[in-house]
């Protein structure tokens, strides 16, 4: 007969690689936690024209409180174009589809900048993500799509979608 002590042993023991085969929601196969380097704390896409009187610039920008914001202003300050700053909140789903795509993103290695950023007056993109190892990885994206790398390129898709009909979109080719 075992003793109280060694029995809970046993049933701790036999019931670990069972759990361990769980997933947080439930499902089958081992829990695979996603390296901090790869984890994005937040995102940060700004759009920025620079021939332009105006709104000529805006930031969307979103983290896993699931709390965004959307800023608009001009160049310079002026009374005419005050900078406007909405605020937003996002699914969870939406941010666990960011997550993925980041994922692939920051799988990559970047580079400073890609195509030629407003070289035609067709504007750029800066994508800052900040993961969770403390890492900052920047670039600068060309407004035109097929000169950005397709991961960076879904990834500024994704995150522009959270604030549909916003200016200067990604000219389609």
């Amino acid at each position: 007969m075992l003793s109280p002590t060694r029995a809970g042993l046993l049933i701790l023991a036999l019931a670990t690689p069972s759990l361990a085969a769980c997933d947080a929601t439930g499902g089958s196969g081992p829990l695979t936690p996603t390296p901090l380097s790869l984890r994005a704390d937040s995102i940060s896409l700004r759009w920025w024209a620079g021939e332009c009187l105006g709104y000529c610039q805006g930031t969307t920008e979103i983290g896993p409180t699931l709390q965004g914001t959307y800023t608009e202003a001009p160049w310079r300050p002026e009374a005419t174009y005050p900078p406007t700053v909405e605020s937003f909140t996002i699914a969870a789903v939406d941010w666990q589809n960011i997550q993925s795509v980041a994922r692939t993103a920051l799988g990559e290695s970047w580079q400073a900048s890609y195509g030629c950023p407003d070289c035609g007056d067709w504007g750029g993109w800066d994508l800052t993500i900040q993961t969770g190892a403390g890492e900052t990885r920047t670039t600068t994206l060309d407004n035109r799509r097929s000169q950005n790398p397709p991961a960076l390129e879904s990834l500024l898709e994704a995150v522009q979608a959270l604030t549909p009909g916003k200016p200067l979109k990604p000219v389609t080719e």
